[in-house]
């Protein structure tokens, strides 16, 4: 499980570098499975959170940006702390 999830971040920074925003919600729908199973979450539990990541839109998720080392990273945008 964890190799899978680490081979979708790989996946999800190729995307966000390429500007593929489809492909890279896609992924990021994969990611958001495979930790729910990683750490035992139903699919209610699932939905639960994504529904109240969507109410706050962009606060607290994590975006693609540049960095001087390399092409993205992830930022944690809308931090509220």
């Amino acid at each position: 499980m964890h190799k899978r999830l680490a081979d979708l971040s790989h996946q999800a920074h190729k995307a966000a570098a390429r500007g593929l925003a489809a492909k890279l919600e896609e992924i990021e729908r994969e990611i958001d499975k495979a930790a729910a199973k990683l750490w035992g979450l139903t699919s209610k539990e699932l939905d639960v959170i994504s529904r109240a990541l969507d109410k706050d839109g962009p606060a607290g998720r994590l975006q693609p940006t540049s960095t001087p080392n390399g092409p993205a990273s992830e930022t944690l945008i809308g931090d509220r702390r």
